[in-house]
């Protein structure tokens, strides 16, 4: 489970990434989403 848990995190942050790399700026949208995704899992951070 951890494993694909793992998968699925990594797949939203490059997806997150691009869409930032394409609109650039959309650093609100990234902020966001990182917050919640930290709530659920407190081990994934970004960088």
């Amino acid at each position: 489970e951890e494993e694909d848990r793992k998968r699925v995190e990594q797949l939203l942050i490059q997806r997150q990434q691009r869409i930032s790399q394409r609109s650039g700026t959309s650093s609100n949208k990234v902020t966001k989403s990182n917050q919640s995704n930290t709530n659920k899992s407190p081990k994934t951070t970004l960088g």
